[in-house]
């Protein structure tokens, strides 16, 4: 496991041996589009980025956090990425579905699928960029009141850009600050905290 400080990131993401020295900086310019090519993107993290776990100064408290990019896979059915809740506690998967309308994000836990629109990917990284700072998680079901100002509230908001749930099937539409912050931190479009709890998330 390789540790380096926040206040390397992102314009030097510590790269391990043995990749080509992909910089956060080349990732954004080639990307473009962030839904356009994401699987692309990710085949790159997914390697060159997996197992990196980062120590900021500075935490949300003004005490040391930890963020971990922590996964595999690239993001297809096939192949999806797995990843862990930002505590550590459960691992689940995720790829992307461009064969529907709207595109989805599938989220499997266990024997359970939900499903997350696509564009929920931009969108949430606009949000955070324009919030400037961290924003707590607040992870919680569809059948429960999200936390004021928290990232499962804006995922519900009749004030975000699709002006409701990101969450697609119904009954199991919450959580999206469970599953959404660990695939953004994947694809090196955010900073997540991993405590046990009362995580919080930034852009990056």
């Amino acid at each position: 496991m390789e540790r380096v400080h926040s206040d390397a990131w992102p314009e030097h993401r510590a790269v391990p041996d043995g990749c080509d020295r992909i910089r956060a900086g080349d990732v954004r310019a080639e990307r473009g589009s962030i839904t356009a090519t994401v699987t692309e993107v990710a085949r790159q993290l997914a390697h060159c980025y997996r197992n990196v776990q980062v120590t900021n100064r500075t935490g949300w408290d003004g005490e040391e956090a930890t963020t971990m990019a922590n996964h595999t896979g690239t993001g297809i059915k096939g192949d999806p990425w797995v990843l862990t809740t930002p505590p550590g506690t459960s691992e689940y998967q995720m790829y992307l579905d461009d064969a529907v309308d709207p595109p989805v994000i599938v989220c499997q836990v266990g024997g359970t699928q939900l499903k997350y629109d696509k564009r929920a990917i931009d969108d949430l990284h606009a949000m955070l960029k324009a919030h400037g700072d961290w924003m707590p998680l607040g992870g919680a079901d569809e059948q429960k009141p999200a936390p004021d100002g928290s990232v499962e509230a804006w995922g519900r908001s009749e004030d975000n850009p699709v002006g409701g749930w990101y969450g697609l099937k119904k009954g199991l539409r919450g959580r999206f600050g469970v599953y959404m912050p660990p695939l953004m931190e994947a694809l090196g479009l955010a900073e997540v905290t991993h405590d046990a709890k009362n995580n919080r998330m930034r852009a990056l």
